[in-house]
C-alpha cells in the first residue's frame, strides 16, 4: 500500500480543491440563463462527471422545455451531460421527480436515456406516470420506465 505524505499529499489535496472550485464555477454558469454559457457549462460538467450538478442540470431541462425547445424541451447539451454522468446521476434525478421540482419532466426523460442502470427509478416513474396532473410528464415517465425495462 502506498501512502502519500508531505508535499505530495498537499499537491493531491490542492488538485482536489481546484477541481471542486472549478466544478462550483461551472454549476454557477448553469444558473446564468445565458444559452451559450449553459451549454458550455453542461458540456464541461458532463466531462467532469459532476454528480453535484445533477439537480441544476435537471432544472435546466425544464427551463428548456418551457422555452419551447423540441424533443420534450431537453436541451441537447444538458441531456448529453446527464447521460455522461449516467448511473451516478440516478439518485439525484429520482429526487427531481418530486411534486415540487421544476426539473421533473427533464429528470423523467433522462432516466429513460440512462436505461437499465436507472432501474431504481422505476417505482417513482410509474407513480409519476399514473399521478401527474400533466400529460407531458405522464408520457415522459411512462416512456422512461419502459425504456429502463428494455421494452
Amino acid at each position: 500500500m502506498t501512502v502519500i505524505t508531505g508535499a505530495a499529499a498537499l499537491a493531491v489535496a490542492g488538485i482536489a480543491l481546484k477541481d471542486r472550485v472549478r466544478e462550483a464555477w461551472w454549476i454557477h454558469e448553469l444558473e446564468t440563463g445565458d444559452d451559450a454559457a449553459v451549454a458550455r457549462a453542461a458540456e464541461v460538467l458532463g466531462e467532469m462527471g459532476s454528480v453535484r450538478s445533477v439537480p441544476v442540470l435537471a432544472r435546466n431541462l425544464m427551463t428548456s422545455y418551457e422555452s419551447g425547445f423540441a424533443d420534450f424541451g431537453v436541451d441537447p447539451a444538458v441531456r448529453q451531460a446527464l447521460s455522461r454522468i449516467g448511473a451516478r446521476a440516478v439518485p439525484a434525478l429520482i429526487l427531481e421527480l418530486g411534486e415540487d421540482s421544476p426539473g421533473r419532466l427533464g429528470a423523467a426523460w433522462i432516466l429513460g436515456e440512462i436505461g437499465p442502470p436507472a432501474a431504481s427509478a422505476i417505482p417513482a416513474l410509474e407513480a409519476l406516470a399514473t399521478n401527474s396532473p400533466y400529460l407531458d410528464v405522464r408520457q415522459a415517465a411512462a416512456r422512461s420506465a419502459a425504456m429502463i425495462r428494455g421494452e
